[in-house]
């Protein structure tokens, strides 16, 4: 029979902690008060961001937003 490596290939080691670390911030996500569910789109916010002005995030699949709510306009998107 033959053994499995002891030490993961460093791409492979890089792969499983990328995955591992977006796992853990999709479950705190997940776990952010959401306000409405729509049409795909997530409105949520983050209760300890006191230093900024009111807003709101908004994701939808892999794409994210925020918006300030006054005025409303867009404060953030995503780095591509």
């Amino acid at each position: 029979m033959a053994r499995l490596p002891t030490a993961l290939p460093a791409g492979l080691r890089a792969n499983r902690a990328l995955r591992l670390a977006a796992a853990a911030l999709g479950a705190y996500l997940s776990s952010v008060p959401t306000i409405l569910r729509v049409a795909g789109y997530r409105f949520f916010f983050f209760s300890n961001e006191r230093e900024e002005p009111a807003h709101i995030h908004v994701e939808q699949a892999e794409r994210y937003a925020k918006f300030w709510l006054v005025p409303i306009s867009l404060a953030e998107l995503p780095l591509i």
